[in-house]
């Protein structure tokens, strides 16, 4: 009779992926994997949950082998993440999970920062009046409800100091404690409830005229 060959079942499990390290950037924690050293492998499955959970989300699913990056731009500032990673192969069989690795948000507080700081004196030439630009971030650094700013001052070459502390909303500062003949240096910083806060400003000086 005629030999029929037949296909063994496959139930020998893929190689596991290699996970990288993430990347955290303040709008996405970047995953990335190198290839399995499988031959039949059909997809990629990219797995999260929150740091003290027990249970993976398929968060994503890459049916080829072209990209092996994933840009996750679901994570909340404050909260921590594991990633990994496991593939699938023609037999359906799934590998391990990849070694996982954590990452959070990592907030970008040079966005946060004091623009166009301006120090002009008044029309007496007396009073030294402040003025800036602030655009509030559309997320709050973590643990962080309200920010105000704080102004620094200092006279001569010394270097700046903080001098007063004005509600968030307050974009101007008057200072009549300036004398004549004296340098008077200034800046402003941005400071939230939860002690983050951005650089300081560039310091801006003005001389009044003795």
């Amino acid at each position: 009779g005629e030999i029929v060959e037949i296909e063994r079942p496959d139930f020998v499990p893929p190689m596991t992926p290699h996970l990288n390290p993430t990347v955290s950037t303040d709008s996405a924690i970047i995953v990335s994997w190198a290839r399995s050293g499988s031959e039949d492998v059909v997809l990629y499955e990219v797995l999260k949950r929150t740091v003290g959970d027990t249970i993976w989300e398929v968060l994503h699913t890459v049916y080829q082998d072209t990209n092996r990056v994933y840009f996750d731009t679901t994570c909340e500032m404050d909260r921590h993440y594991e990633y990994s990673v496991r593939v699938m192969d023609d037999a359906e069989n799934y590998s391990e999970h990849a070694f996982p690795f954590s990452g959070s948000l990592r907030y970008d507080f040079d966005k946060i920062a004091i623009q166009n700081l301006q120090v002009v004196l008044d029309e007496s030439g007396t009073v030294a009046q402040l003025q800036w630009e602030f655009q509030p971030p559309p997320k709050l650094p973590p643990n962080a409800n309200s920010y105000s700013f704080f102004v620094f001052k200092s006279e001569g070459r010394a270097a700046v100091k903080s001098f007063a502390q004005l509600d968030g909303q307050t974009f101007q500062f008057i200072d009549e404690k300036v004398q004549a003949g004296v340098l008077h240096n200034y800046a402003v910083m941005v400071v939230y409830d939860s002690g983050a806060s951005s650089s300081l400003s560039e310091v801006k000086s003005i001389l009044i005229e003795e």
